[in-house]
């Protein structure tokens, strides 16, 4: 799975992707080797992407993404496997609808305002699943971030005792 380092801030989601096993990768980008598919949906969620928005840096008007402070700091709870099958439907819903998309690049389909209307609705409806696994159906922004952090804190709490 791919991650670009910088993606532009005005985009709702920052397009990840997967790649074969030829592909090298650059340091304009990360990789995640061989994850599961749940992950993806997670990572494609406003979720995370709200996380990134709150704890990344910046690089001109981009998000500079990062391995450390976001993905590896990005709290979760366990999945139970019925949470890790429908995460697993829904990253492959958001694939399928790019893939009906095929003659556009990454930039082109999560571009702001001009996302095709089924991708659009595939990250909706994974947003939903997100927030619901989560237990955070219908929080503000604030209340999920409060709740992120009361877990990353927890966590760290935890990994320090």
């Amino acid at each position: 799975m791919i991650i670009p380092a910088v993606s532009a801030c005005s985009r709702d989601y920052i397009p990840m992707g997967f790649l074969d096993a030829e592909t090298i990768v650059t340091d304009l980008a990360f990789m995640i080797l061989d994850p599961d598919i749940y992950v993806f949906s997670i990572l494609n969620s406003s979720l995370h992407q709200l996380w990134v928005r709150t704890v990344t840096g910046r690089l001109g008007d981009g998000y500079r993404y990062s391995l450390g402070v976001c993905y590896n700091s990005f709290p979760t709870p366990v999945f139970s496997e019925s949470d890790k099958n429908e995460l697993r439907l829904s990253a492959l819903n958001i694939l399928e609808a790019r893939e009906k998309h095929s003659d556009k690049n990454l930039f082109q389909l999560y571009s702001k305002g001009k996302m095709p209307e089924d991708l659009l609705i595939a990250h909706i409806e994974n947003d939903k699943l997100v927030e619901r696994i989560y237990g955070y159906s219908g929080f503000t922004e604030d209340q999920l971030l409060e709740n992120l952090f009361a877990i990353y804190f927890t966590e760290q709490e935890r990994c320090n005792a």
